[in-house]
């Protein structure tokens, strides 16, 4: 071997290296096909139901969650107008509106408002979870034997079902749509268990 072909072998590997160094030479290989292509039809169709059978599965518990919450928010409001009331009829020794004769008032909470705001209750729920309005009454006409008062809330329908309960009969309901009903100091009508849709 010449001093020529050495001389070209060495400047043939520094070439090599400074190309390598610098980023020029790249290595590919042959046997590796590059794939480019992203998700087929197939893959995407499956994603779409596995996320259309989930959604199916969590929607209703959502809206039952959210029912729930309403429906749990109206019975503690319903039984905190229930001790403002209660509150009043110690001091007045009778409940709001009530005259001597026993009548009372019909109506709805902000009917109530002045008896019981501010002494009794800061602000006076109006309007129950699902938005409507509570209806209220006191007077003999709640039961005849004493004077009294009822609060009720007509549940998420807002119609109201047409009959309360005796006094010290508690009717539990699994109903969305069921009345809730709170009189002289205890509910006289609200929802216990699973309450279905």
């Amino acid at each position: 071997m010449g001093t020529n072909s050495i001389h070209r072998f060495l400047m043939r590997d520094r070439d090599y290296a400074n190309s390598s160094a610098r980023g020029l030479h790249k290595v590919h290989r042959m046997d590796a096909p590059v794939n480019n292509r992203g998700f087929t039809l197939i893959e995407l169709l499956i994603v779409v139901a596995i996320i259309g059978v989930i959604a199916a599965i969590a929607v209703p518990s959502l809206v039952n969650a959210v029912n729930r919450g309403r429906q749990k928010r109206t019975v503690a409001d319903i039984r905190t107008i229930g001790h403002a009331i209660e509150a009043y009829a110690v001091d007045y020794f009778n409940y709001p509106g009530m005259g001597r004769l026993g009548t009372g008032i019909a109506g709805t909470a902000s009917d109530f408002e002045a008896f019981l705001c501010p002494d009794y209750i800061k602000r006076l729920p109006s309007i129950d979870g699902w938005g409507g309005e509570y209806q209220m009454v006191t007077g003999h006409y709640v039961t005849s034997r004493v004077p009294g008062y009822v609060i009720v809330s007509f549940g998420r329908d807002g119609v109201y079902e047409g009959s309360v309960p005796p006094e010290g009969e508690v009717v539990y309901t699994t109903d969305f749509d069921a009345d809730i009903v709170f009189g002289n100091g205890s509910f006289w009508k609200r929802p216990h268990g699973i309450q279905v849709d």
